[in-house]
Order: C-alpha cells, then structure tokens, then sequence
C-alpha cells in the first residue's frame, strides 16, 4: 500500500507510564522486523487529544506522525 506505514509489536512503559521501548513484530518495511527501538530513536508525546512520534532510524529515515483523539473517543 503505496504511502502507508504498518507497524505493529510490543511497547514497553517505564514506572511513570512514559513510553521505555518496542520490538517491532511485524511492518510494512520487512527490515524493521525484530528491530528494538528506545528513546534515542523514537519518541512519542501526548498533548491534549493529541499524539506526536517522531523516528530516527539511524539509516536515514526519518518519520513524524501526528494522531488525534476521535471526536467522542474516550478520554
């Protein structure tokens, strides 16, 4: 699918509930699989009803998605 980007695996939080890491399981860029990324790389902040991640691959690429709470989503 031309102009997306699947991501999907396991996230790990620290004791305050920030984002630690993830182990990517499975993406649309084969070469992500098993790939673990921590806060050097990606970062991810909420701001209100929205999130913001920001990844540095270190080979390049480099990827900022911003994702909005749907309106009379659950808070």
């Amino acid at each position: 699918m031309q102009g997306s980007l699947i991501v999907f695996g396991s996230y790990t939080v620290d004791d305050d509930g920030a984002f630690a890491d993830e182990v990517v399981l499975g993406s649309s860029m084969p070469s992500w699989k098993g790939m673990r990324r921590d806060r050097s790389s990606l970062t991810e902040t909420v701001r209100g009803d929205r999130m913001f991640e920001h990844l540095d691959d270190g080979d390049g690429v480099v990827i900022s998605i911003e994702f909005a709470r749907a309106p009379g989503g659950p808070a």
